[in-house]
């Protein structure tokens, strides 16, 4: 709370009636006014030994003459209860002092006149619970205050009512059970807290209550096994951590419990051998990555098990001659890649393994005509591409 120091305007002294406490004590009213004559502030001091010391009530006014602050003073320290107020008249904040110290209770409202805070002092310092309120009148939060610090339970609401976090501390700093929730009210997060980080197991739930995931963190960092749920409570993936990174074997698992993907991780990146399959198990993809990128040899199959695409990749680039094929089985492109762009000649196949097209690359762009041909190898049309065609763009 703001106290109103002396200012240079205009004042007027008036000594008391009643004129002397004692030989040495005088009680004097002192007023202030704004340049334009209006009340600024009034209070009253006593003389005593060529000291002014404030006793007694002490008020402030806003220029346009409404009150803004009203209080009292014991031996220059403020005492009592104080109140601030808006320009609109509506109060403010309300606090209680002794001997100059912030004691018991106090209040701070809206401009609208709706609560905002409540909360207790102990000398100074915040004492047990400090409550805050949405402009509706619902709770917003709700904490546990000794000496100054938060101490013991926190939780946050939402205008409707519904818990968002529940947390402990100690000395202001979390440790303890620490919960954190959906808008709607039900349980997202659930693990605790240890000087601030999340440590032990931490579980993440979807809305319907299933668990969607397993961690566990030592001193703010993820170790271990962690392990993911889908909705259904099937199992999603398996996964492990060192020092917040992916190391060591990864799966991952479609709804129905068939596997959809299966490698390892070096430093949190990809490494090794690395497959995939499609919903029905059928492979997918096989190849190797290194240190997060592809590398060597990749194939890629067809649900009816068909071999799809070959070719091999460098630093993560496609490189090097790549065949793709019909779900029949029989080539339908291949070409050549030199560091991820198309080089040279580019052949489309008919299905009789007879040449169809041909286009010439450099660097990634056509150089020269397309050139199509009927299945007799005869040529029938020359043209230039608006694009590369999406295929051959990898």
């Amino acid at each position: 709370m703001t106290f109103f120091p002396f200012k240079s305007f205009c004042f007027t002294i008036l000594l008391s009636a009643a004129g002397v406490y004692s030989h040495a004590q005088s009680v004097v009213f002192i007023s202030k006014e704004y340049p334009d004559g209006t009340l600024m502030e009034q209070y009253a001091v006593v003389l005593e030994n060529g000291d002014s010391i404030r006793k007694g009530s002490y008020s402030f006014y806003y220029p346009e003459g409404r009150i803004m602050q009203e209080g009292f003073y014991i031996d220059n320290l403020p005492d009592s209860t104080w109140i601030n107020y808006y320009r609109n008249g509506l109060r403010k904040s309300m606090y209680k002092y002794s001997k100059g110290e912030k004691n018991g209770s106090f209040q701070i409202w809206n401009d609208d006149g709706s609560l905002y805070q409540t909360g207790t002092y102990t000398r100074n310092k915040l004492e047990g619970a400090l409550i805050t309120y949405h402009p509706n009148g619902m709770i917003d939060s709700k904490s546990a205050y000794r000496n100054q610090m938060l101490n013991g339970l926190s939780e946050v609401y939402s205008p409707e009512g519904k818990m968002l976090l529940s947390a402990y501390y100690v000395n202001d700093t979390l440790n303890g059970p620490w919960n954190s929730y959906y808008n709607s009210g039900e349980l997202n997060y659930k693990g605790f807290k240890k000087n601030g980080v999340y440590h032990d197991s931490l579980f993440t739930y979807y809305k319907n209550g299933t668990l969607q995931r397993k961690a566990f963190y030592q001193n703010g960092i993820l170790t271990g096994k962690v392990v993911g749920y889908y909705s259904n409570g099937s199992l999603m993936n398996i996964s492990n951590f060192v020092n917040n990174s992916l190391e060591g074997e990864y799966v991952e698992y479609y709804p129905t419990g068939i596997a959809a993907e299966k490698g390892a991780y070096t430093g949190g990146k990809r490494s090794g051998l690395w497959v995939s399959f499609h919903p029905n198990g059928v492979l997918h993809s096989q190849g190797y990555f290194e240190n997060g990128l592809y590398q060597g040899q990749w194939l890629v199959y067809y649900p009816n098990g068909m071999l799809k695409q070959q070719g091999s990749y460098e630093g993560g680039k496609t490189h090097g001659f790549w065949l793709y094929f019909s779900e029949e089985g029989f080539v339908n492109l291949c070409g050549h890649y030199n560091r991820g762009k198309a080089e040279g000649f580019w052949t489309v196949l008919y299905p009789s393994g007879s040449v169809a097209g041909r286009i010439l690359f450099q660097g990634g762009e056509q150089r020269g005509p397309s050139w199509i041909y009927n299945e007799e190898g005869v040529l029938t049309k020359e043209f230039k591409l608006t694009g590369i065609p999406q295929m051959i763009n990898r």
